[in-house]
């Protein structure tokens, strides 16, 4: 493997040992959840 990648993995190994691993995702990811998205649960609201 290459060595920036190695670097790279123990960085965030170090950051979830010391409790500082922090993970943007992008708007996207609800959806992938199955999470309704916003617009699907404002028209949720609107028919109650």
């Amino acid at each position: 493997m290459n060595k920036k990648f190695l670097a790279d993995v123990q960085i965030i190994k170090n950051a979830i040992n010391t409790n500082k691993l922090v993970i943007f995702a992008g708007a996207g990811i609800s959806i992938d959840a199955n999470v309704p998205s916003w617009s699907s649960s404002i028209d949720k609201i609107k028919m109650d």
